[in-house]
């Protein structure tokens, strides 16, 4: 696998942990809202969009990319209603923030990436060794065959003197 290849899979995990923790946070803030509302009996069971948008610290564009999986899910749902638009949790979010589903993603998904880095590390020192070794028995080969000759020429010389 290419390198190029390898690091874009990486990022591409990265970004996608960052979408599922920001996903069970969604979750957490509509829950938490949903619990208000069923406790009150109040008219609105969803978060505003600019409550949202404050408490998760996101912009619309990120929001829409956190929340299109829930959506598709059938976790959330949008809300419009007297005058307030926003979103509100299904009980399938609820199921789903109440197992931890998106944060259990997102620690899979960080166990992988090391994996993969440690991987990667393994190997560039598996092959950093190899090549140690190799270049090193090349070098006492170098040596012994300097010393052979040596010892040749010393015998030749005694060999000449008798």
């Amino acid at each position: 696998m290419h390198l190029a290849t390898l690091e874009r899979r990486l990022w591409s995990r990265l970004v996608f942990m960052n979408i599922n923790f920001k996903q069970h946070e969604l979750l957490g803030l509509l829950v938490s809202q949903y619990i208000e509302w069923d406790a009150k009996r109040e008219k609105i069971v969803a978060v505003p969009y600019n409550v949202i948008y404050s408490k998760l610290k996101c912009t619309r564009e990120e929001l829409h990319l956190t929340s299109s999986i829930l959506f598709r899910n059938e976790e959330i749902g949008l809300y419009n209603l007297s005058g307030i638009e926003g979103l509100h949790v299904k009980p399938k979010g609820i199921d789903a923030y109440s197992l931890k589903k998106y944060r259990k993603e997102f620690w899979a998904n960080k166990r992988t990436i090391l994996k993969d880095y440690l991987g990667i590390t393994v190997s560039i020192i598996a092959i950093t060794t190899a090549v140690i070794g190799v270049v090193s028995a090349l070098i006492s080969l170098s040596n012994n065959s300097n010393r052979i000759e040596k010892l040749e020429k010393r015998i030749n010389a005694v060999e000449q003197r008798k």
